[in-house]
């Protein structure tokens, strides 16, 4: 029995090592594949375009030789246009009359990634061209016929410049205060940690204000500022609970749901640090909740990055 034992952990073993191998070996097929696409397209269409070490090239388009070169952790702002190697618009976002789209400059920051990795020949004010194998891509992501499997892809990207956090905070602040103002909204009062907080309903008289420890059970839904359509809605048959106070909840919920009663209702705008805190750039926004329900990002990458959220829930009881 014990040498079948043996024999039988020898066969997996050899079998997930096989396995491993397999899925090198694919890998290496789609790289050096991708990788002769991209050389053939550059040489067909006589571009003079430089090639990294990482498997990308790049031509630039705008030359700033005087601007501050990207530092690993910056907060970059880009406009950008994405487009298959055959010509297939996938996102256009040049308008410069719209704030950038931020992302951390850190190895998982931007979806796709070869936008991270392209920052750090550009500088400030600079406007790459980049020609972009799969595997630095979408890579076998698909989406309808946005986006094919395995797409090869052009994307010029202007880095518009780095931004600190406090810059961050400042936009974000100026961001909540004009959607108040846009929609007419009244009675939102600031908290002390950057939080709009209102109440929209009053809770019933009489019933337990909530504090720490106490569980709270709410139905609830939030999205971004820009969009009437939430990012997140929960079930209203099966309501959320969270203990309050705890520090695996948002921040926000520990800050905002302090004295709420049962039945009242409560809105928050809210900046990304006390929210979600630092989330990966998806680009295009349309393909963020079909990676996370494809696994291929984790479930708290929901929110766009440095950019509030409007938080709503109506609470069902405080114990």
């Amino acid at each position: 029995m014990k040498n079948r034992s043996y024999f039988l952990f020898a066969i997996l073993l050899v079998l997930a090592q096989s396995c491993v191998q397999s899925l090198d070996s694919d890998l290496d097929r789609i790289i050096e594949r991708d990788d002769q696409i991209i050389k053939n397209f550059i040489s067909t269409n006589n571009i003079q375009a430089t090639e990294t070490a990482v498997g990308f090239y790049y031509r630039k388009e705008v030359v700033n030789d005087v601007g501050n070169q990207f530092a690993n952790k910056d907060i970059i702002g880009i406009y950008y246009e994405i487009k298959t190697l055959e010509g297939n618009l996938i996102e256009s976002y040049l308008d410069e009359t719209k704030a950038p789209r931020l992302f951390y400059y850190n190895e998982g920051g931007i979806i796709p990634k070869v936008i991270n990795f392209a920052a750090s020949v550009a500088k400030v004010g600079e406007t790459l061209i980049l020609y972009v194998p799969s595997y630095l891509g979408y890579q076998e992501f698909a989406l309808g016929q946005t986006i094919p499997a395995n797409a090869n892809l052009v994307i010029r990207v202007k880095y518009v410049q780095a931004f600190t956090l406090d810059d961050v905070r400042q936009i974000e602040d100026e961001l909540m205060q004009q959607y108040i103002a846009d929609n007419n909204l009244t009675g939102f009062t600031k908290s002390t940690d950057g939080i709009y907080i209102r109440t929209t309903q009053e809770g019933s008289a009489g019933t337990k204000e909530a504090t720490n420890g106490d569980l709270i059970r709410f139905i609830y839904n939030f999205g971004q500022l820009d969009s009437t359509t939430p990012l997140v809605s929960s079930n209203p048959n099966t309501p959320f609970q969270m203990t309050l106070g705890l520090g695996t909840n948002l921040k926000f919920l520990n800050l905002g749901m302090r004295g709420v009663r049962k039945s009242q209702k409560i809105e928050f705008l809210v900046p990304h640090n006390q929210g979600f805190g630092i989330t990966i750039q998806v680009l295009p926004g349309a393909i963020r909740k079909e990676l996370i329900d494809k696994s291929l990002i984790n479930s708290n990458n929901i929110a766009r990055p440095f950019e509030p959220i409007i938080f709503k829930a109506e609470i069902v009881d405080v114990n």
